[in-house]
């Protein structure tokens, strides 16, 4: 029997256009439905990630986000 393996990425990305809680909340979600763990800080602007990079790429999430409205940066 063939283990699975994961591997668990953590980043963080900076976020522009975020204002509100409803703006959080839309990226959670949008996050949630890709698998990933999300937390948004809306005072830093920031959207902390954690997820299995063999179940989904960090530019299908940075797309995800992106088609909700937002702009997407990598920190640092």
């Amino acid at each position: 029997m063939m283990e699975e393996v994961w591997i668990i990425v953590k980043i963080n990305l900076k976020v522009e256009g975020l204002s509100c809680g409803l703006c959080a909340i839309t990226i959670e979600n949008v996050l949630q439905e890709l698998g990933v763990k999300g937390s948004v800080d809306l005072k830093r602007a920031t959207v902390s990630l954690e997820y299995d990079e063999h179940h989904v790429s960090l530019e299908k999430i940075e797309t995800a986000v992106k088609e909700c409205g937002y702009q997407v940066f990598h920190e640092g």
